[in-house]
């Protein structure tokens, strides 16, 4: 939103010498995030949870966009959340290195994360039914940090008509849980919103998204 948004209010450029303007605009832009997080999202899912709503998203598709403020995208995100007690609370990331968001990440209070792999993968490099582990590279850091939220991966390009196989899909979550070495911290989800696809397009994707999960799961005996 901050991105998106025109921040006349939050420049304090008027007067400032040419040395010290950028280091005015920066500490603009974190006001600019942290009024967005504690006045704008904060209400929204308060009153959500109020509703009794049992799960609440947030979405921000450019947190690595700048590599310098994944500690503040932590601290927004943890105010966004601020006072929740019973609602579940997770964050979509999309497009984006990940690894970027690292070590700050690890103090995000998030229970799940909803991510965007497949976009990252090259279909034209290995067959229907491979997985290219590099793809989920991004995984071995939430481990390393022992960060016990649940995963949900990316397992179908909204970007694309090619309808992802439900055993493409199952081969992902495999990768993705052995990466983890834990199969109940992996979660099964598009990349992103499917509102680029016709509707036959997202209904076949997601039905075959839901078969994969299935046959990943008797893969672990469930």
């Amino acid at each position: 939103m901050v991105d998106w948004s025109y921040l006349e209010h939050y420049t304090y450029e008027d007067g400032a010498i040419w040395a010290s303007r950028t280091l005015v605009k920066h500490k603009g832009r974190e006001e600019a995030v942290m009024d967005f997080a504690t006045k704008v999202l904060n209400p929204v899912v308060r009153a959500l949870e109020k509703s009794e709503a049992k799960f609440i998203q947030i979405d921000e598709p450019a947190a690595a966009t700048d590599e310098g403020e994944s500690a503040l995208f932590v601290q927004a995100i943890n105010a966004s959340f601020e006072g929740l007690s019973k609602v579940g609370r997770a964050v979509h990331l999309c497009y984006s290195d990940y690894s970027k968001l690292f070590p700050d990440l690890a103090e995000c209070k998030a229970d799940s994360y909803l991510i965007e792999f497949t976009n990252h993968s090259s279909p034209d490099k290995f067959g229907e039914s491979d997985v290219d582990p590099k793809t989920f590279r991004a995984l071995s850091l939430f481990k390393e940090y022992r960060m016990k939220a649940k995963i949900g991966i990316g397992v179908v390009d909204i970007h694309s008509d090619v309808i992802e196989s439900p055993e493409k899909i199952r081969d992902e979550l495999l990768v993705a849980s052995k990466i983890l070495g834990d199969p109940s911290l992996v979660e099964v989800n598009p990349d992103c919103g499917l509102r680029t696809r016709k509707p036959e397009i997202a209904y076949k994707k997601l039905e075959n998204m839901v078969k994969g999960e299935e046959l990943a799961r008797k893969e672990f005996g469930e």
